[in-house]
């Protein structure tokens, strides 16, 4: 129906991949759907994964694709019709650091932050991993993991148990663990955090045995 109005050809070519044309599609849908008569048509939910590869902050600002994409959504969302009805739009992404400040500026939206998962929720996320994707982890290798892979998102997890798989990494050594731990966090700070090696390890420090076990832990 929307490629007879339109005169488009999605049925026989596909949706569209640019950004630009995928977000225009996607408002011209939910306007249509919000001025026709059936009122289950008008209670709907957008769900856009990937969101911070999709509405990019470009430096500058000087990007006119990305801040039409941009602008697109921002109009999108605050639509009367769409703030009036049973519209919700929702943006998935693995963090806000690359993320269009207009995007983010929207008076109408709420930010959901998912934290890090703790030691129980990374014991039974690599575990059902392991499971389906047949790594054939052992008990052992998967406790060394839930304990060295603290501080990264379950997104980041399953990337690291990816790219071993493909690498063959011995997960046995926790050195590899740490060194593409620190990778990702700082790719993930966009260069504003940067780990060093210390010269001196926490056995050296005279204090309480306990606290330096704590601070092992941390």
């Amino acid at each position: 129906a929307l490629d007879t109005v339109r005169g488009t050809k999605y049925a026989e070519e596909g949706l569209p991949k640019d950004p630009l044309k995928a977000i225009e599609l996607v408002a011209r849908i939910v306007r249509g759907r919000l001025g026709g008569s059936n009122a289950a048509d008008k209670r709907m939910a957008v769900i856009i994964k990937y969101a911070d590869t999709v509405f990019v902050e470009s430096e500058g600002y000087s990007n006119v694709a990305d801040r039409a994409v941009a602008i697109a959504l921002s109009e999108l969302a605050s639509d009367p019709g769409v703030l009036g009805g049973d519209v919700t739009i929702v943006l998935v992404a693995e963090g806000l650091s690359t993320m269009n400040k207009r995007v983010l500026a929207v008076p109408y939206a709420t930010q959901l932050k998912i934290p890090l998962p703790d030691e129980i929720g990374r014991d039974a996320y690599i575990r059902r991993v392991n499971a389906t994707a047949e790594l054939d982890l052992t008990s052992e290798v998967i406790e060394t993991l839930k304990k060295h892979t603290s501080g990264l998102t379950l997104v980041q997890i399953r990337a690291l148990l990816q790219e071993a798989q493909l690498n063959k990494v011995d997960f046995g050594h926790p050195s590899y663990i740490y060194k593409r731990k620190r990778e990702m966090i700082e790719a993930e700070c966009r260069g504003l955090l940067e780990f060093i090696e210390p010269k001196y390890k926490l056995d050296m420090v005279a204090v309480h045995r306990r606290a330096v076990e704590e601070l092992k832990r941390d």
